[in-house]
């Protein structure tokens, strides 16, 4: 194998950890965006009921 093949192959493995790490990142910060949406709701909905109580 040349040298260019060899850097090219390094090169596809890096961008393959890449893609890696910013899928996992953009789905962790996709499942906390609903988790703080889910408190979000939580929070309304009681701060409603305690309107209604008053």
């Amino acid at each position: 194998m040349n040298k260019f093949a060899e850097l090219h192959k390094s090169q596809n493995i890096i961008n393959c950890i890449n893609i890696l790490t910013f899928s996992i990142l953009y789905k962790s910060n996709i499942s906390k965006m609903f988790e703080l949406f889910a408190e979000n709701l939580q929070r309304n909905e009681r701060q409603i009921t305690k309107n209604r109580k008053t």
